[in-house]
């Protein structure tokens, strides 16, 4: 894989990334959601110290609307 060529990075990142995810347990449901029921998950969201203006308001809007919590790594 060459660095020079980024979008076949990040194609490859997004597919490790959707492969690793249907490995996890889904959970048991009792997690809140937009109605604001008790429970929410925190995630663990390992990125890029570089990320965008964009990507932190991503970040933040997920919070807004799941009830769950993003801890940045």
């Amino acid at each position: 894989m060459s660095f020079r060529k980024p979008g076949r990075v990040i194609a490859a990142v997004a597919a490790l990334a959707l492969a690793l995810t249907a490995c996890t347990d889904g959970g048991s449901g009792t997690s809140s959601g937009p109605s604001g029921e008790p429970g929410g998950v925190t995630l663990t969201l390992w990125h890029s110290s570089a990320d965008n203006v964009a990507a932190r308001n991503l970040y933040q809007a997920y919070e807004k609307a799941t009830g769950n919590t993003i801890e940045l790594i």
